[in-house]
């Protein structure tokens, strides 16, 4: 299932979405609030957003230099941060059973509250 949220929504919490969903379409008008990850398998944005990009299904923040969010349900092992990124936001890959790989860029600066997996 894929579920596109409507502009009306501000706030959105990651956690809300307990059945599985393909893509998650999120409006130019939220602010995400990643306090687990949630079952999707991919992102995607509506419109011209000033606060958010996605790159491969992706959540970055703007610029990409902050990895908001991975996936849970994104069908890959491996996973290489771009080189823009300097952060890697709090939960950013929470609950995620697939990915076994992950590489991290030369210029990464911070990793708030990670955790992988389980």
């Amino acid at each position: 299932m894929s579920l596109v949220l409507p502009s009306t929504m501000t706030n959105i919490y990651l956690s809300w979405f307990d059945s599985e969903i393909s893509t998650l379409t999120i409006p130019s008008t939220a602010t995400i609030d990643v306090n687990s990850n949630s079952n999707v398998e991919a992102f995607a944005l509506s419109g011209d957003n000033a606060k958010y990009s996605v790159k491969d299904g992706v959540l970055f923040d703007k610029t990409q230099t902050t990895l908001i969010a991975f996936p849970r349900f994104k069908e890959k092992t491996s996973y290489t941060v771009p080189s823009s990124g300097t952060v890697i936001g709090r939960n950013a890959f929470s609950n995620n059973e697939k990915l076994e790989y992950l590489t991290l860029p030369e210029g990464l600066l911070e990793m708030e509250q990670i955790e992988i997996g389980r």
